[in-house]
């Protein structure tokens, strides 16, 4: 069977993005039908912290600032998967995401992020397994340095 130009395109972007970098032809098949690639303007939110997660992003093309609380904690550029965290434990959101240039994504919802981790694709499973340990522990390192708020108690 043929592949047209632009399938062809596709998966050679999907290939760039380490998440994916190795799986084979019959797993990507699978995962181009699980991911919408979308275009995005500079200033585009991806993630709200305290937000529900219900989607997560890779990032193909471009970049973002990750910040908590305001605060500026990480910058994302190409091949990095964004707002995974809320798919794989807590759902509520720990960081928001802004592109800082225009970007090029793929998009999964939370139906689509169980569908690719259903595949069972080892690459796949070690590489999101790993980013979210590691954004785990530099998380639980950032909360653990945040300024404690003391609520002022009243006696009478």
């Amino acid at each position: 069977m043929l592949r047209s130009r632009a399938a062809n395109s596709f998966r050679t972007r999907l290939l760039e993005a380490p998440v994916f970098a190795g799986c084979t032809s019959k797993q990507l098949d699978a995962i181009e039908g699980l991911v919408t690639q979308i275009s995005r303007p500079a200033g585009y939110v991806m993630t709200r912290q305290g937000f529900i997660g219900n989607e997560c992003f890779v990032l193909l093309k471009g970049e973002a600032v990750v910040e908590r609380n305001g605060a500026l904690i990480a910058h994302a550029d190409s091949g990095s998967v964004l707002g995974e965290l809320a798919l794989m434990g807590e759902p509520t959101r720990t960081a928001t995401v802004i592109a800082t240039t225009d970007v090029d994504l793929l998009a999964m919802s939370r139906r689509e992020f169980s569908s690719l981790r259903a595949l069972r694709i080892t690459s796949v499973e070690h590489h999101l397994t790993a980013v979210a340990a590691e954004r785990g522990v530099a998380l639980a390192q950032r909360i653990a340095s945040e300024p404690c708020e003391v609520s002022e108690q009243r006696t009478a």
